[in-house]
């Protein structure tokens, strides 16, 4: 390799003696490269110009001129008009100029510097649409730089500061109507695309009687959009307005017996208030707030909990003398207006009764109800047999009952097929019964509920609920509403239907075998939920808004289910969906809860 040497020189010049293997230009080059690279030259600072280094190495404009241009693409220098060539710093610098802050410009900002070397430093700045600010922000940062990343202030004025930046180091963001042909960028469309989007819906768009584009006052969103719009109503016919508030819209409101209307002018994604008129906030703690569309329908509804919500409690019970009596099947619990009657062969209720009147005839039964599915086929029947069995084989291994203060305890060991364990029931007079249980697992199961199940007389045909929904506002016959009661079967419904016509009844009506959708369904996260009958007679689960219930028809009695873990069925098309909320049982695993009932 041939590489320039020094010669002895004064203080004015400095001769080189050139190899014949390369070009003076890129020896020059390489000389200029190991002055910088030994600290000769730092960061930032200026270079001689070509004049002086001209002379200072005797060569020609021209070559010094070149070597510069090398320099600048190896990223070793850079020049700037009025301040001419200077090191690079080697840390690459990014400005980032964005419009405003918001939420969507913290998303984007940390997601350009997460995909950047960390060679690369970052300016962050805003301009906040000010155009003296805008033009400062540039002329500051001119020949600073290595890449300039810009939102554009305005979407037709290209900002002559803009001019002055090499487009090879400048991309364009957002705002772009403007001659872009000589820069990168990416912009969005507001006047074309938005008419074309529209035109993609004109079918659909023929149902509506007019159209109205919501332009807020004080938008910085480009002016051109309401142009493309109206020219858009005025090409297909359509009846149009922009207009810049949601006055259009009616909120009514109803807290308690007081009730009325009221407006707001709030912008889309906008934040605001709404001032509601209430006389006696004491008289309520729930506010119902409902959005009407000007064409006339309901858009949205909240129910808005105020204060204390006592209505998701139950009021406490006093605790009665309790009686313990040891038969020769059977434990007799009694008290006043009570009697409650429990195996000593399995542990399980026989009877119990409340003012004469049977409420339970069996339970608790442990389920551990497994997920069932398979493949979907072209003639797959729709009348799937029911699956809904209990835990199999109950072993009551050891039966136990004494009096503890005014309750009677009675503990139960033993073992199913698929769980061994144990649950205690703590019974008083006064109709409360609760029951802790601990079970572990023989074998693994995939589960979709497990809880106890309990039994009452076929009579008790009515569930009611109160519960904590995913919505505060449901329709009143949604089987997912979050309060309500329902009937085992409902009347004045046929026993065939015609697929072929729109039944006049809610599907939450339908029924099989086991009753109605309305009854069987879950009802998940329950404050308390029971069964009644048509004389007042009732069994109430009471919950923290943590449990679950379901209760079905059986062989002459009615089933539920108190459960302390639901998921959704296994639907194969929506099982990666709901493969978090899955919680498979592995052999020995446990599985415990409490179940407090009251009887009335």
């Amino acid at each position: 390799m041939c590489v320039p040497f020094l010669l002895p020189f004064n203080s004015n010049c400095m001769e080189i003696i050139f190899g014949q293997q390369t070009t003076k230009v890129k020896q020059l080059a390489d000389l200029i490269s190991q002055d910088i690279s030994i600290g000769k030259y730092k960061a930032e600072d200026a270079l001689p110009s070509i004049n002086q280094l001209s002379q200072y190495y005797k060569v020609s404009r021209d070559t010094v001129f070149k070597a510069f241009l090398d320099l600048k693409e190896r990223g070793i220098i850079d020049s700037t008009p009025g301040k001419g060539y200077y090191v690079v710093n080697r840390q690459r610098s990014i400005l980032l100029l964005l419009d405003e802050y918001s939420p969507f410009k913290d998303t984007l900002y940390n997601s350009f510097i997460k995909h950047l070397s960390v060679r690369y430093k970052v300016d962050l700045w805003f301009h906040q649409y000010n155009e003296r600010l805008f033009n400062a922000i540039l002329r500051e940062s001119l020949g600073r730089y290595n890449k300039y990343v810009v939102m554009n202030f305005d979407n037709e004025k290209f900002s002559s500061d803009l001019y002055k930046i090499n487009p090879s180091k400048l991309l364009l963001l957002d705002f772009g109507k403007f001659d872009k042909k000589d820069y990168s960028y990416i912009c969005q469309d507001f006047d074309d695309a938005f008419y074309q989007a529209l035109l993609q819906l004109v079918d659909r768009l023929r149902h509506y009687r007019k159209l109205i584009l919501l332009f807020v006052k004080g938008t910085k969103h480009p002016q051109s959009t309401c142009i493309s719009f109206r020219k858009f109503c005025t090409d297909h016919q359509f009846d149009c307005e922009v207009t810049d508030n949601m006055d259009e819209i009616k909120i009514a409101w109803q807290y308690g017996k007081e009730k009325g209307t009221v407006s707001a002018s709030i912008p889309p994604s906008g934040d605001g208030k709404i001032r509601i008129p209430i006389a006696n906030p004491d008289k309520a703690n729930e506010l119902y707030l409902s959005f009407t569309d000007p064409r006339g329908f309901v858009v949205d509804e909240y129910l808005i909990p105020v204060g204390e919500q006592k209505q998701n409690e139950l009021p406490q019970w006093l605790s009665q003398p309790t009686k313990l009596k040891v038969g020769k099947k059977a434990y007799v619990i009694s008290g006043k207006n009570f009697s409650c009657e429990i195996s000593r062969l399995n542990g399980q209720i026989l009877s119990l009764k409340k003012a004469g009147k049977e409420v339970l005839k069996g339970g608790p039964w442990l389920m551990a109800l497994p997920l069932t599915g398979g493949g979907c086929y072209p003639n797959h029947n729709a009348n799937t047999p029911v699956y809904n069995d209990l835990c199999s084989d109950w072993n009551a291994v050891e039966v136990k009952a004494h009096k503890e203060e005014s309750n009677v305890i009675v503990t139960v060991t033993g073992s199913y097929k698929e769980f061994e364990g144990s649950y205690r029931l703590t019974v008083n007079a006064n109709g409360e019964l609760a029951v802790e249980y601990q079970f572990k697992a023989l074998q693994n199961v995939n589960p979709r509920q497990w809880g106890l199940v309990f039994e009452a007389p076929q009579d008790y045909d009515r569930t009611f609920w109160r519960r904590k929904g995913m919505w505060s506002v449901y329709p009143d016959d949604h089987i997912s509403r979050p309060t309500g009661t329902a009937d085992l079967f409902y009347q004045g419904l046929p026993v065939q239907t015609n697929p072929r016509i729109q039944p006049s009844w809610s599907w939450s009506k339908d029924f099989n075998e086991l009753g109605s959708n309305d009854f069987r369904a879950t009802r998940r996260n329950i404050w308390y939920a029971g069964l009644c009958d048509g004389s007042g007679h009732k069994v109430t689960a009471c919950s923290n808004g943590e449990q679950h219930w379901r209760s079905w028809l059986g062989k002459d009695k009615i089933c539920f289910l108190v459960a302390d873990f639901v998921t959704a069925g296994n639907e194969m098309f929506l099982d990666g969906y709901y493969a978090p909320y899955r919680k498979p049982i592995k052999s020995n695993d446990i599985i415990k809860g409490k179940v407090k009932l009251r009887v009335e």
